[in-house]
């Protein structure tokens, strides 16, 4: 593949990442409004030691790492896709802690595809300018009478 067709792919690949990315974090935001309400009440009532607020507090640290995620891959995608992938597997182990993987799974899946997406597109760029790069100093190696 040229190393134009390869910059395509990846800016496409970029922008549904991104739209998958801003609708995660939007969710993730509004989450951390409502879920941070309900564990500032569950602590009000039970304490540290509730399972309700040790559970909010766990899905808002999950919450926060979304946040991040969304928005850092915006300008580094390397590291918000890294973010955004994590985020899958820590809700996955919640889910294995909850004894609830399939609903885990299946809501960490927009995460999963978003933060595969911005991976693959921030290794497609690289390879792109990679390849563009070497075939440049080729090209200006060789003798003009030669190209």
């Amino acid at each position: 593949m040229s190393s134009i067709k390869q910059q395509s792919v990846a800016k496409g690949m970029r922008w549904a990442a991104r739209i998958i990315g801003l609708l995660v974090t939007l969710g993730a935001l509004f989450y951390l409004v409502i879920g941070g309400g309900e564990a500032v009440s569950a602590f009000q009532k039970e304490g540290f030691g509730s399972q309700d607020f040790l559970e909010l507090s766990l899905v808002g640290l999950i919450m926060v790492v979304v946040a991040a995620g969304g928005i850092i891959s915006w300008w580094r995608v390397r590291l918000g896709g890294a973010l955004l992938v994590s985020t899958y597997f820590m809700i996955i182990a919640f889910g294995i802690w909850m004894r609830d993987y399939l609903f885990a799974s299946l809501m960490g899946l927009p995460f999963l595809v978003a933060g595969v997406l911005f991976l693959i597109a921030w290794w497609l760029s690289r390879k792109a300018s990679s390849s563009a790069l070497s075939s440049s100093t080729l090209s200006s190696n060789t003798p003009p009478s030669q190209r």
